[in-house]
């Protein structure tokens, strides 16, 4: 959870981004398609039915209710669908990098207290060591007779 949450403001620049071109795409398609005579019942009536069109088409959803029956709208459509697979990879892209970095931070974190224990031991170890070696020389003075 807070590999997302920490992927905030990414997610709000790619859901302003995709917001916008939502917004130009169907009003573009609305002005290419508004003027189609075999549209029948299926026309976009207006640019919020062009919005329609291009959420279905970027989400890849695809409901077949609103579909470009000109040329230029179909090669629009085209275009859109392309950064529909592209906005839908984007997310993942993100996910992936903050869970790279959530991991290389833990992995750093562990290997700096691992690091703290080993020279906390490693400073006990050679305290004991210098005792040792005082007791050893202590004990060999009063076995030997020897006094300073």
């Amino acid at each position: 959870m807070e590999v997302v949450s920490s992927a905030k403001q990414e997610f709000s620049v790619l859901i302003g981004v995709v917001g916008v071109v939502i917004l130009l795409v169907g009003t573009i398609m609305y002005f290419i398609e508004v003027d189609s005579k075999t549209c029948g019942d299926q026309c976009y009536e207006s640019i919020l039915h062009g919005c329609w069109w291009a959420i279905v088409t970027i989400t890849t959803v695809g409901y077949g209710d609103l579909y470009p029956r000109t040329l230029m709208g179909r090669l629009v459509g085209s275009l859109v669908v392309l950064f529909g697979i592209v906005v839908l990879a984007f997310p993942m892209t993100i996910i992936v990098s903050k869970f790279q970095d959530a991991f290389t931070l833990k992995k750093l974190t562990a290997n700096r207290e691992m690091t703290v224990k080993l020279r906390h031991m490693a400073v006990s170890r050679s305290r004991v060591s210098v005792t040792d070696n005082v007791s050893d020389c202590k004990w060999n003075e009063e076995k030997n007779g020897i006094s300073y």
